[in-house]
C-alpha cells in the first residue's frame, strides 16, 4: 500500500547500518539507556560548575549566598544547563555508535548534502508546527495570551542553544541511533514502534504525565521516525525538535513536557484557562493535549504520502560511505 512502505523498505541510512555489527535488539535498548543515564549524570555534575561559580563569585560580593542561590538568574542557569549537559549524552551515543558498532556518520542521518538547507526547514517547520498548535489551542478558548513576558535578547540566546543541542541529542539516541541500529535486527516498522514507546516512556516521570500525555510522545516518536526515514537524514528532524521546544517554552511559555521555563526566560506570556486541560494538556504542556494528538496523526499520515522526490536524469547517486 502507498505510504506505508517507508515502514518496509530500508533507506540508505539504514542499509549502511548493515555493514557494522549492532548486538541484539534487547542488548541495544539496554545499552542507550545505560548511555543516556551515565551520559546525563556526568554532564549534570559537569554543568552544576558555572552555576556553582556564579554563586561563589556573587556570595564574596554579596555576603548572601542563600538569596543568590534563590535568585531568577541561578534559575536560568540551572535549566540552561540541563539542556547544554544534553551534549555529554549526545558524544556518548556518537562514540558508542563509531567504535562499537562501527557504523559510519550517514547511517546516523549525518549526511553531507545540503545540511544548512535541510537545518533550516526542519527548524521553520517546527517553528511552524507548534506555532499552529498553540492558536488553535488560543483559538478553542483553552489559552489567553497576556502580553510580553520580558525576556532579555541574551536569555533567549542561552535557551536557544541549549534546546538546539538537546533536540538533537534525542533524535540522534532515539532516532539516528537505536531505530537504526534495531532496523538491522528486526523489521523497520517494529524499530520505528521500539523507539517511539521508548521515547514515551523516558518521559514518565516527568510532571504533570497523562496517558493522553503518553500516546502523544509515542505519536511524536513515531512522527520523527517517519521523518528520518522518508528525509534519509538526522538535521531535519532534529531541528524539528528543537524548534518545537524552544518555541514552546521560551518564546510561548508554555510546559515542555512538564518542564516550565523559569520566570523571566520567555518572551510571551501565556495563560492556560480553567476547565481546558484536555485542549491545552494541563501541566504537561501542549503534548498532554488533543490538539496535538489531532496534530501528529495528520503530521504521519502526511509523512506516510508525501510523493517520494526522484534523483533528476543522469544525476549521479553520492556514495552511502562518503563519510565513514
Amino acid at each position: 500500500m502507498r505510504g506505508f512502505e517507508l515502514l518496509v523498505r530500508k533507506p540508505r541510512t539504514l542499509a549502511e547500518a548493515e555493514r557494522g555489527r549492532t548486538p541484539r535488539v534487547v542488548w541495544q535498548v539496554l545499552i542507550y539507556i545505560g548511555i543516556i543515564l551515565a551520559g546525563s549524570l556526568v554532564g549534570g555534575i559537569v554543568m552544576m560548575i558555572p552555576s556553582a561559580l556564579w554563586g561563589i563569585v556573587h556570595h564574596v560580593a554579596a555576603s548572601d549566598l542563600r538569596n543568590q542561590l534563590s535568585s531568577p538568574e541561578m534559575a536560568w542557569l540551572a535549566s540552561a544547563e540541563m539542556l547544554y549537559a544534553t551534549a555529554l549524552v549526545l558524544w556518548g551515543v556518537i562514540l558508542y555508535v563509531r567504535r562499537s558498532e562501527r557504523r559510519s556518520w550517514y547511517s546516523m542521518g549525518f549526511g553531507r548534502g545540503n545540511i544548512a538547507g535541510r537545518y533550516a526547514g526542519g527548524y521553520l517547520l517546527g517553528v511552524l508546527a507548534i506555532s499552529a498548535v498553540v492558536g488553535v489551542e488560543a483559538l478553542c478558548g483553552a489559552v489567553r495570551f497576556e502580553g510580553w513576558a520580558g525576556a532579555e535578547w541574551w536569555m533567549l540566546l542561552l535557551f536557544f542553544g541549549g534546546f538546539a543541542i538537546q533536540g538533537m541529542e534525542e533524535e540522534l539516541v532515539l532516532r539516528g541511533g537505536l531505530m537504526v541500529s534495531a532496523s538491522t535486527r528486526m523489521p523497520v516498522w517494529g524499530a520505528v514502534s521500539l523507539n517511539s514507546v521508548l521515547f514515551a516512556l523516558l518521559h514518565l516521570l516527568n510532571s504533570g504525565i497523562t496517558v493522553l500525555a503518553v500516546l502523544n510522545l509515542v505519536l511524536f516518536g513515531v512522527f520523527a521516525s517517519l521523518l528520518f526515514l522518508r528525509t534519509d537524514s538526522i538535521w531535519g528532524v532534529g531541528a524539528f525538535h528543537s524548534a518545537w521546544n524552544f518555541f514552546q517554552g521560551n518564546i510561548f511559555g508554555a510546559e515542555v513536557s512538564g518542564g516550565g521555563m523559569p520566570q523571566g526566560s520567555c518572551l510571551l506570556e501565556m495563560q492556560a484557562l480553567p476547565g481546558s486541560d484536555l485542549i491545552h494538556g494541563g501541566a504537561f504542556g501542549p503534548e498532554g493535549g488533543v490538539v496535538v494528538t489531532a496534530f501528529y496523526l495528520l503530521a504521519i499520515a502526511l509523512v506516510l504520502w508525501w510523493p517520494e522526490r526522484k534523483p533528476a536524469a543522469g544525476k549521479a547517486v553520492g556514495r552511502t560511505n562518503d563519510w565513514r
